[in-house]
């Protein structure tokens, strides 16, 4: 079950993308290093994110610059799942960061 309030949200989740997400060098830099084989991906790409998340803030939920700066400095997070043998399962967070502007 889909329920999106607001035809730009349903619209960003409906339509297809451009480009596969593993011919992304996003998400293949930030989840690349995670345990294979896995169960799957949780990736969140922050810069597409950010941009979401500014183009619906109001003035009543006002990011504060410090929480900016960090939000900005990170390129991605990701996490997966494994399990090696049947009585081991095993769970994996990376925060990735973007490189230091000089």
């Amino acid at each position: 079950m889909f329920v999106a309030l607001g035809g730009s949200i349903a619209d960003a989740i409906a339509t297809k993308p451009n480009s596969s997400l593993n011919n992304s060098e996003s998400f293949k830099a930030v989840t690349g290093s995670l345990e294979q084989p896995n169960a799957g991906y949780f990736y969140l790409d922050m810069d597409r994110t950010m941009s979401f998340v500014n183009r619906f803030a109001t003035q009543s939920y006002v990011i504060t610059p410090e929480a900016s700066a960090f939000l900005n400095s990170i390129r991605g997070i990701s996490m997966t799942g494994s399990s090696p043998d049947k009585s081991i399962s095993q769970m994996e967070l990376l925060l990735a960061l973007k490189p230091r502007k000089s």
